[in-house]
This record gives C-alpha cells, sequence and structure tokens, in this order.
C-alpha cells in the first residue's frame, strides 16, 4: 500500500503467469520473479528476527584481528548487516529491483553473508523451508486481496458518482461485524433502530455482518418499497431471515456492562 508502483507490477505479473481465476499454488512461485524479489527485499528490511540467534565461542578465536575468548557469546545483528550501504544502495529504501539486477544471485538461505535473513553456517534456522512457501503463499493471499478490495473500492466510488444520493449510515462500522456493536442489547431491536431513526431520519442504511439493511420508517417511503419498488425486492429471503435471528442471537449473547 506504501509502494503502489511496487504492486502494480505485482498485480500484473500475477496475472499474467496466474491468472484472474484461481488461487495461487505453490508451484508458479519459481515464475513469480517479482514477487519473489519483493519478499527478499522485505526479509531485507524487516528480518524475522532482527538479531541473530546468539551463539557462544566454545574456544579462544580471533574475529577481525580480535581475540575473542571462550564463552563470549554472539549476537548478530542482521537489521544493520542489511543496511550496509557499502552493499545496498539506498538501504532504507523499499526496492525491490534491486534482486533482479545488482543482487539477482543472492538467496534468502545465508550462502551469501551480506544477507542472511535467516542466519547461515551450520546453524541456520531449521525451519525455512518451511516457513519460506507457507510466507509466499500467504503474501500472494494478501496481495490479491488487497487488490480485490482496491478494486471494489474503486468500483463502489464509481457507482456511487453514477448512482447519485445514498442513504445515510452510523458512523463506527467496524469489518465483518458491520454495525452490530451499536445495537445494544439494553433495548429490544425495533427499539433501538427506532432511535437510530431519530437521530439518522426515516430511511437509513445499517450493516449487519456484511449484509447492508435498509430501514425504514415513514409511510411515504414504505409505499414506495412495498409498491412502486415492489417488484424489485423479495419478500423475506431465507438469509435474510436467518440473519435477523443471529442478529437477536447476538444481542442477547453480549456481555452486558455491569452499572
Amino acid at each position: 500500500m506504501n509502494n503502489p508502483s511496487t504492486l502494480k507490477r505485482a498485480q500484473d505479473e500475477l496475472d499474467i503467469k496466474v491468472g484472474k481465476h484461481r488461487q495461487v499454488a505453490g508451484s508458479d512461485i519459481k515464475n513469480l520473479v517479482y514477487f519473489q524479489a519483493i519478499v527478499k527485499e522485505t526479509l531485507r528490511l524487516y528480518p524475522p528476527g532482527p538479531l541473530s540467534l546468539p551463539r557462544e565461542a566454545m574456544e579462544d578465536c580471533t574475529v577481525a584481528g580480535f581475540h575473542i575468548q571462550a564463552g563470549t557469546r554472539l549476537l548478530g545483528n542482521l537489521w544493520k548487516l542489511h543496511k550496509d550501504p557499502r552493499i545496498w544502495s539506498d538501504p532504507l529504501e523499499f526496492q525491490p529491483e534491486r534482486f533482479l539486477t545488482k543482487h539477482v544471485d543472492l538467496d534468502v538461505r545465508g550462502q551469501n553473508l551480506e544477507f542472511l535473513p535467516f542466519g547461515s553456517g551450520r546453524r541456520v534456522c531449521p525451519g525455512i523451508s518451511f516457513a519460506l512457501e507457507p510466507q509466499e503463499i500467504t503474501v500472494f493471499g494478501l496481495l490479491a486481496t488487497i487488490c480485490l478490495l482496491l478494486e471494489t473500492a474503486l468500483n463502489a466510488k464509481r457507482n456511487k458518482i453514477k448512482e447519485g444520493k445514498r442513504p445515510p449510515e452510523p458512523s463506527g462500522q467496524w469489518p465483518l461485524i458491520g454495525h452490530l456493536h451499536l445495537l445494544g442489547a439494553d433495548k429490544l431491536l425495533h427499539r433501538k433502530l427506532g432511535d437510530m431513526a431519530d437521530k439518522y431520519g426515516s430511511i437509513f442504511c445499517i450493516h449487519l455482518g456484511l449484509r447492508k439493511a435498509l430501514v425504514v420508517s415513514r409511510w411515504e417511503v414504505a409505499k414506495e418499497c412495498y409498491t412502486t419498488n415492489d417488484k424489485k425486492s423479495t419478500f423475506s429471503p431465507p438469509s435474510t431471515l436467518e440473519l435477523i435471528r443471529k442478529v437477536e442471537q447476538f444481542l442477547v449473547c453480549r456481555p452486558q456492562k455491569i452499572n
């Protein structure tokens, strides 16, 4: 989201290599070169552990010309190492393209010591093989979801412009549950909706979970719904009845505030 050009390029690669009508599979990853570069750049800037797992010198040794005594702990500052300006140009910038050009041969398994998000040597993270593919699949899913949400938001904005004025909605809508948290258990549902009508008007919309509901409480508006637009609506669809039952159950089961 902070890098729209990167998001667009990743989306284009996803559309070309995978398509828009199926989910990403593990076998697709090898073909998604730019996306792999995004994963690497993310791990460079934000390694899973900013410090490597500690090790201990079992005997005296020499490091960079310094004598290191046995029993000394080693802490690798991977966060700092990955931002060395001698290795990385503009080290604080998010630039996946660097792994397609100058650093194309670097992998995440610690073979190249300037880039070791999972450590290196005999004690490299043992779960690296198990972590990478699920991580990539998860990020692919997030990418697809973000693209879908952006497209949905843009379409909604376009439709809003085309369709004109919308009914008012209460503020405070939450993801997934919509306005359910506003329908307090202190009053019956119809009374609570009546209070909301006093505030928002005789026609307004609320979100019952993921479903939008139009609430009408004036006869002139009801007439338009039940006569003029009667053929455009169905009578008590099962999903709506079930939704109302779930709302009532939600309100009954909500924890009560103790005064």
